[in-house]
């Protein structure tokens, strides 16, 4: 699906502050990188502070894992992500706008795609 706010591979156009545009985006950077700026982007949504703290809570168990040296963390690192964007659609409409959820599991499921290259 494209949009706005995603290519046609369904990634973020925007990365690291940096507007992708064409059909041949820049190269995503390195998961531990997007997974920093998905904290940032959940820190500047401003929501609740328990659901900003449990998003946050499963990009930093994601991190972990993935700084791990065991290459068999990066299935940690996945459910990890898989667990935060079931915790976004939990508050999609609710505490979380459709646009905001959208742009946060594009985000994620992004750097699970990187994660599982």
């Amino acid at each position: 699906m494209v949009s706005e706010s995603t290519d046609l591979d369904g990634n973020p156009r925007i990365v690291n502050n940096i507007v992708d545009m064409g059909a041949y985006e820049a190269p995503l950077s390195d998961p531990a990188t997007l997974l920093d700026n998905l904290t940032e982007i959940v820190v500047e949504l401003n929501l609740q502070q328990g659901i900003e703290n449990g998003l946050d809570a499963k990009i930093d168990t994601a991190l972990n894992a993935l700084e791990d040296l065991n290459e068999n963390n990066d299935v940690a690192a996945v459910n990890s992500l898989e667990a935060f964007i079931n915790a976004v659609e939990a508050q999609r409409g609710k505490k979380i706008s459709e646009e905001d959820a959208d742009a946060l599991i594009a985000q994620a499921q992004a750097i699970i795609d990187l994660i599982q290259e």
